[in-house]
């Protein structure tokens, strides 16, 4: 939301949270984040800035009230509307069968810049269709009705016409144990519609929450039956024909339907936190332990369409899933907040982030670069005598470096970068080591423009390409390009993964072209084991190896 609140605008506090004063300051409790104030001003001004903010004021009333100046307010306002704890336009009111305490809790998780009015407004168009166990639906639906969802219907074919309100729909499928192809009816019903299908399945002890199905993104009922049998979550149990199994307990029954009507509200209410709709939450309702799965398309089956055969190597599979958990998906599921200066300020701060090598010798790197000849694709231009400093600097400011040229615009790179946020880190081995600089393994600094000493000790070719198909060529340089994975999911979450991938892709090509223009031939490994990253010190949770190259003359190329 923006951080100003203009002199004649009504604001108020979200709805359900708890001030707690310390000694120096407040913290505030509640939101989607601990907030902590301290200071002067968050132990004089502030606590009755947010008692005052309880009710509706405009900041001239509020100013007026604290016998603060308008500037004083303004400020306060701007800081407490930076970290989403103002209600954005006229405070909410609760409807004829919503709750205050229901109004209090959308206040807290509406994804700014949206308030609860907005929640309202989206729950109170949306039309929900729930099919299934009847007295289960019957708890479901009075669940989403107190919530304040529109229309609430067991009838399946309000699912054929667009709602009169123009709001979401949803179908929620409630599963027993023979449920006769109920799923597999409603998924097709739906199909082409637009309209997911959130599957929870109660019996045999446990609740299952999720896939939510939609036609365009996720696997089909079919799969599903398959990924739950290899699981050994079920033999087929919901197959056609199958006896029925006995209702479930009420306990078990008021969690499901809790479950499923929070699910539901979270999907049409554009509420944070929606998980994948590729995930299947499994609940086991004697030990309340919980296991979840991503459920992904079979290769062969005939409802998801061609499929990418499983090839000999198993993690393709695993590589496949990952690709379908990150896909985008419907807008609606995936609410995205806006990015407050806060996070933004995050992202700035995570982009001139680098490994802690301060105390280690650095070099600069000389600023001029012998521009590379040829053309990308064509054999090696040339042959250099000697593979120098300068050589080595240039190849890796133009690989994973900022541009110098004159006219060049700040922080512009040679090869993209998701979010300039610089994911790919390169360290050069040269086996002649670097004048003025220990060892003979080096950090590159692209901010400065630096090699930086990695290690003392000198590092043979042997130690760094031990279980590589690198070792045993006569190797005059090696680079290790490295993805910051933690530094690029300050802005991007778990698909830093396949964007970090990209961005390493993007710099080996660069690389490969910058290589050729100066008659090296970069050889790049096909494969490597733990004992790199031990090498170059690199922690499997912050980074990870994405690819090496060693330098060889031409004519050295077998």
């Amino acid at each position: 939301m923006s951080d100003r609140v203009e002199n004649g605008t009504v604001t108020t506090l979200r709805g359900g949270l708890v001030v707690i004063p310390v000694a120096d300051g407040v913290i505030v409790e509640g939101a989607r984040n601990r907030h902590v104030f301290r200071g002067r001003a968050a132990t004089t001004l502030l606590p009755d800035a947010l008692a005052r903010l309880r009710e509706p004021c405009t900041p001239k009333e509020l100013a007026g009230a604290l016998r603060a100046s308008p500037e004083q307010v303004a400020r306060l306002l701007a800081v407490l509307g930076e970290r989403g704890l103002l209600e954005p336009g006229p405070p909410p009111r609760a409807g004829r069968d919503v709750h205050e305490e229901v109004v209090d809790h959308f206040s807290r998780v509406a994804v700014p810049p949206a308030g609860a009015a907005r929640v309202l407004g989206l729950l109170a168009a949306a039309t929900v269709v729930v099919a299934g166990a009847d007295v289960l639906a019957e708890d479901v639906c009075e669940d989403l009705r107190a919530c304040g969802v529109g229309m609430v219907t067991t009838a399946c074919d309000a699912l054929a016409a667009e709602p009169a309100t123009g709001g979401r729909r949803l179908a929620v499928v409630l599963e027993t144990p023979g449920a006769d192809g109920l799923l597999g009816r409603i998924v097709g019903m739906c199909r082409g519609t637009g309209v997911p299908v959130l599957r929870v399945r109660v019996g045999d002890g446990h609740i299952e929450l999720g896939p939510c199905f939609r036609d365009d993104l996720t696997a089909c009922p079919r799969c599903l039956r398959r990924a739950r049998g290899a699981a050994g979550w079920g033999d087929g149990a919901d197959e056609p024909g199958t006896s029925a199994a006995p209702a479930a307990d009420p306990a078990t029954a008021v969690t499901a339907a809790g479950l499923a009507a929070a699910r539901a509200v979270a999907i049409v209410g554009e509420l944070p936190g929606v998980p994948s709709p590729h995930l299947v939450t499994r609940l086991d309702t004697r030990s309340w332990e919980t296991e979840s799965r991503l459920l992904v398309r079979e290769e062969d089956c005939p409802c998801c369409g061609d499929m990418p055969p499983p090839g000999p190597d198993p993690r393709v599979e695993l590589i496949h899933a990952y690709e379908e958990s990150v896909a985008s998906g419907p807008a609606g599921l995936y609410p995205q907040p806006d990015p407050t200066p806060s996070w933004q300020a995050r992202v700035e701060a995570a982009r001139a982030e680098r490994p802690a090598l301060d105390a280690h010798p650095a070099l600069d790197l000389p600023g001029g670069q012998p521009e590379p000849s040829g053309v990308f694709g064509d054999p090696p231009a040339g042959d250099l005598a000697v593979l120098d400093t300068t050589v080595i600097g240039a190849i890796a400011r133009m690989t994973a470096g900022l541009r110098s040229l004159p006219g060049d615009p700040p922080e512009q790179r040679w090869a993209p970068s998701g979010g300039n946020m610089a994911s790919t880190e390169l360290y050069v081995w040269h086996g002649a080591g670097v004048a003025g600089l220990p060892g003979t393994l080096f950090r590159y600094d692209d901010l400065g423009h630096r090699l930086i000493a990695a290690r003392r000790s000198t590092v043979s070719p042997a130690e760094l390409t031990a279980g590589t198909d690198l070792a045993g060529l006569p190797l005059e340089a090696v680079f290790v390009f490295v993805t910051a994975r933690e530094r690029l999911a300050v802005k991007y979450g778990d698909f830093a993964y396949r964007l970090g991938a990209l961005d390493a892709g993007c710099a080996t090509t660069q690389f490969t072209a910058v290589c050729h223009g100066y008659g090296l031939a970069p050889v790049f490994a096909s494969r490597w084991d733990g004992r790199v990253a031990e090498v170059l010190r690199v922690g499997p949770d912050d980074r990870f190896i994405a690819a090496l190259a060693g330098l060889v003359r031409p004519d050295a190329v077998r």
